[in-house]
């Protein structure tokens, strides 16, 4: 997640709107509100990159045409995050909880929206899904600066637990090369459900590079040509 510890202490059991100069890191209704939910034009997308591969980016991007919820933590004054306490493994069950927030926006993004991509294929079989690629080492030091020392909070044991099955409580427990692992697992993966399943559904991408943005919008059918944003 992008936002830092302080945002998810922060309740908004209501969607809202965000005036130009306002951040919309600042509150949330169920995690990070980039757009109200009540602007929904009914397209349906999902990022599924790991965390720090560009979802705040990702985020920014989108939420100039969709309704967009990053880290669904609470919804409709439901805690969500809490909810999944203890079943972080049990995928079928945290989409299920989370079915409100999927339904009440128009893309969905961050911990653990990346590894129930399967779930919510079942679920919206004509949905979009985003994959954007990181260099791997850039990934890698950004997620040990991200998570530092702290215990893994509930949704980002389910990404980690989903791929490192001793199940560690700290990111510091876990080497550099498991964590490469884990990044390389993913992509490869989801790449292959999808070329099964429906390879039109997902849309592979590569952060930094000039026409991501424009090929993004093609891939979803959104009015831009405009570059995917560089957020620190």
């Amino acid at each position: 997640m992008s936002a830092n510890q302080t945002h998810r202490s922060v309740a908004c059991d209501q969607p809202r709107l965000f005036s130009d100069n306002e951040d919309p890191m600042t509150t949330k209704d169920g995690g990070v509100v980039w757009r109200s939910s009540t602007e929904s034009i009914g397209t349906k997308c999902f990022v599924i990159n790991l965390h720090r591969t560009g979802t705040r980016a990702m985020c920014t991007y989108l939420s100039s045409f969709v309704s967009v919820l990053q880290y669904p933590t609470r919804h409709n004054g439901l805690d969500l995050e809490s909810k999944i306490q203890g079943r972080e493994t049990d995928l079928e069950f945290i989409a299920e909880t989370l079915g409100s927030a999927l339904e009440a926006y128009d893309s969905v993004a961050d911990v653990p929206i990346p590894v129930i991509y399967r779930q919510l294929f079942q679920r919206y079989p004509t949905a979009k899904f985003i994959l954007l690629l990181r260099n791997p080492f850039d990934w890698l030091r950004s997620v040990r600066r991200h998570v530092k020392d702290r215990t893994f909070w509930p949704y980002e044991r389910v990404q980690y637990w989903h791929y490192l099955h001793r199940r560690p409580t700290k990111l510091s427990e876990v080497d550099d090369q498991q964590l490469l692992r884990v990044y390389a697992q993913h992509t490869a993966e989801v790449i292959e459900f999808f070329a099964g399943a429906a390879p039109h559904n997902l849309g592979v991408f590569e952060l930094g590079a000039e026409n991501t943005g424009p090929a993004i919008a093609t891939f979803l059918g959104l009015p831009t040509e405009a570059p995917l944003p560089v957020v620190p």
